[in-house]
């Protein structure tokens, strides 16, 4: 879902702590020490996947973690009431989010968030700003750009609970908004190049519904450009970091070591035609709907199949996939999508219709009937006299 209101990382110095570590769980691994008022099996939890988070953190940026002077905190509240009392006591106010708290001493600094009943959400929060917590513990000062459109980039990752590790997806979150600014939709311009990697927190934050689409942009192409030579940018980008500058430095660094050598013009260009050419996942389903109605079912069901590429969780591609394969005669493929569909969320009176309709074609009847009079049972004011008009014809054949 597309967020509306993003609020840059602020960074808060303070040299006191606003509860006593022991009203906390705490559970240390390995490069976190989590701390939770939930419990202990949510603190073990949370731990677990921060060193997930590590690992797809650092398998982008190849740090040198042997550097990692302590432990970092993190500190998960089990509501948003109990997040808001602990924030408001430490710095006199709240926030929405997640937030990461940076001290002058790095064991002090910390995560802080609260449980969301939808983890997706929560996953997305916590990687956000773990890799702010994560890239300042090595680096202090990176640029803003490439430190929140790298948290951007990676915020869509998808936790597999059994391998303990996220896999990561592409954020398209802000790519329809990007577009528009592209187009000069609402007077909108990007913000010319050098001036983006150049921005201070305060400019980024004046330019937010500007800065935070084409930061994420940027991060995007560079890494996933089909031209290694936009790829080597970022890589240099990373590279020319030290964490014994201020970002106007590292900023000065990065142009000079990564992006000197590159006419801008021509980046610019590559650019803005390459998010462009990006699809969303609706973008893919409306495709997937306009080759279907012009029956054009081999680019109809290639347009599906990326949608659900994209989000696999959601029905409305196995549903029209199923259509696909029925018009196709695949009747038992078709079938096998109908029901993923009916699983993820399709209505069943629609997905038992079309399993009927389905059966029927491939002279199932027995399944059929059984299909039929189940999505007629469910909503007999939508499909009570389809049903029995097709009963009818099976008793025929039969």
């Amino acid at each position: 879902m597309k967020k509306f209101l993003i609020v840059l990382t602020i960074i808060v110095v303070f040299v006191f702590s606003a509860f006593s570590d022991n009203k906390f769980y705490i559970v240390e691994s390995k490069h976190y020490k989590v701390y939770s008022d939930e419990s202990k099996s949510f603190a073990q939890s949370i731990a677990e996947k921060m060193e997930a988070c590590f690992t797809i953190y650092n398998n982008l940026l190849h740090f040198d973690t042997s550097y990692l002077p302590t432990k970092l905190r993190v500190k998960i509240f089990k509501d948003k009431r109990s997040f808001d009392t602990y924030l408001k006591k430490l710095l006199n106010q709240t926030r929405e989010d997640f937030v990461y708290i940076h001290y002058y001493d790095l064991e002090k600094s910390e995560l802080v968030g609260f449980n969301k009943p939808n983890p997706k959400d929560f996953n997305s929060s916590l990687l956000h700003q773990g890799f702010i917590q994560f890239i300042k513990a090595f680096i202090p000062d990176s640029p803003i750009w490439l430190r929140e459109g790298t948290a951007a980039y990676l915020e869509n990752s998808s936790y597999n609970s059994e391998t303990k590790k996220f896999e990561w997806k592409p954020n398209l979150d802000w790519l329809d908004t990007l577009k528009g600014i592209i187009r000069g939709e609402n007077g909108q311009s990007l913000i010319p190049l050098y001036k983006l990697l150049l921005m201070s927190k305060q400019e980024a934050i004046k330019n937010i519904n500007i800065f935070y689409p084409e930061a994420w942009g940027l991060v995007h192409f560079l890494i996933n450009s089909n031209n290694k030579e936009y790829n080597r940018i970022y890589w240099d980008s990373l590279s020319a970091l030290r964490a014994d500058l201020d970002v106007k430095q590292n900023s000065e660094r990065i142009i000079k070591r990564a992006f000197s050598w590159v006419d801008s013009d021509k980046l610019l260009k590559d650019f803005t035609n390459y998010i462009m050419s990006l699809k969303t996942f609706y973008d893919y389903v409306k495709e997937g709907v306009n080759y279907y109605n012009k029956n054009q079912l081999k680019k109809a069901e290639k347009s599906f199949k990326s949608a659900i590429d994209l989000e696999p969780d959601n029905h409305i591609p196995y549903y029209y996939l199923g259509l696909t394969y029925y018009t196709e005669k695949r009747y038992n493929e078709a079938k096998q999508y109908y029901e993923k569909a009916e699983v993820l969320g399709t209505d069943k009176g629609l997905i038992n219709y079309a399993l009927g309709v389905n059966a029927f074609a491939d002279n199932k009847f027995d399944e059929a009937v059984k299909y039929l009079k189940k999505a007629k049972e469910i909503d007999e004011k939508t499909y009570g006299s389809k049903v029995d008009s097709l009963l009818k014809r099976i008793e025929l054949l039969k």
